[in-house]
């Protein structure tokens, strides 16, 4: 699904749909980020999901913890905490 607007695209949501479960996955136009885009689109992706594939009854995301603004947009959309995982370099000296 690709987000517009007046002036162009905006980004791109994709559902990876399982049964009743989706994964989602959002990509911003380059220049556009910081604008509170990803949680329209989000929201966008909610209406289109229960209008064309009511089957689907919860969305998963993976957003990397450093990753603030998708953080951000994923609360804004309603996304709840669900996991929390670790990763360790094995590059680092101890």
């Amino acid at each position: 699904m690709v987000g517009k607007a007046v002036h162009g695209p905006l980004g791109v949501l994709r559902y990876d749909v399982n049964g009743a479960t989706a994964r989602v996955s959002v990509y911003l136009v380059p220049g556009r980020h910081g604008e509170g885009l990803g949680a329209l689109l989000l929201h966008a992706g909610h209406r289109w999901l229960r209008a064309n594939r009511p089957a689907v009854r919860a969305i998963d995301a993976e957003v990397l913890a450093e990753n603030h603004a998708s953080r951000l947009a994923f609360a804004e959309a309603g996304y709840l905490p669900r996991q929390f995982g670790l990763r360790r370099s094995l590059q680092c000296q101890e």
